[in-house]
């Protein structure tokens, strides 16, 4: 995914460096993985680039003039030390809580010799920089109790998952950017059997095997939240029927209950 510029400014002796901050997505997400700059990847980090940690960029075509700090959008996540070294970031309390955000400052070496510019690895204007993320951190539907009403949105724990089922009710409960539908509204159970279905075990060929659905879809919270909410249901092959007062979730299947590959009707 691509980043909204949301602070660019230059400074240091004759403007050598250049800070930018891109905002990334809703936080809190599990990781960055990694980055690319103007289609160039940089080394990559053992697991994930690790939270509010400052790193050099040591090797590649930008060694020694990329410095960088991620941030994966906690709600009380602190103020970056790296943006604060820009001449106007650091006078005012910018902690972006619930955003991820990346801050990347380019060096800039002045060109007097042909070398120099031979080493350049930067072209004109500020660098196209793309992430690689693994996102949002939701509540794990599966783990509801059937036959109870649904745990409140700010009650629910959070981990990164896949499942279309947990992400589709995390985007229909968030008052942020989905549609802030209450737990009462809301059929847990549907979604919950939707959950367990979704995570099976299936024989994809003789060869290979895994879940039988996955999502890992990037929302554009300009779009209408039912515009969204019907490419997320379409993604994972289910319809959205509202009867007595709830939203429920039907995965277009055989019509099992707990097989998602059955055929048998119950």
């Amino acid at each position: 995914v691509g980043g909204a510029l949301i602070h660019a400014e230059t400074g240091s002796t004759n403007n050598q460096y250049l800070w930018c901050v891109f905002a990334v997505a809703e936080g809190e997400i599990q990781g960055f993985k990694r980055i690319y700059v103007d289609d160039t990847a940089l080394p990559l980090p053992s697991n994930f680039y690790t939270h509010g940690q400052q790193i050099n960029v040591t090797s590649g075509k930008y060694k020694d003039r990329i410095r960088l700090q991620v941030f994966n959008g906690s709600p009380g996540q602190g103020q970056s030390g790296l943006a604060n070294g820009s001449p106007s970031w650091g006078k005012k309390n910018r902690t972006l809580p619930d955003v991820a955000y990346v801050v990347m400052r380019f060096y800039w070496k002045e060109i007097k010799t042909q070398t120099d510019s031979d080493n350049n690895p930067f072209g004109g204007g500020i660098p196209q920089v793309k992430f690689d993320i693994c996102g949002k951190k939701i509540y794990d539907v599966r783990k509801h109790t059937a036959g109870t009403p649904l745990i409140s949105y700010t009650g629910q724990p959070r981990n990164y998952s896949f499942n279309p089922a947990s992400c589709l009710l995390d985007y229909m409960m968030n008052p942020r950017y989905g549609a802030g539908l209450t737990y009462d509204q809301i059929d847990g159970d549907s979604f919950r059997t939707a959950a367990l279905k979704f995570e099976q075990q299936v024989t994809y060929n003789n060869t290979y095997n895994g879940r039988a659905l996955t999502m890992n879809a990037v929302v554009d919270t300009n779009q209408k939240v039912l515009d969204n909410m019907k490419i997320l249901l379409a993604g994972c092959r289910s319809l959205m029927p509202y009867s007595q007062g709830k939203y429920k979730i039907k995965v277009e299947d055989g019509g099992n209950d707990t097989d998602i590959t059955s055929t048998t009707i119950n």
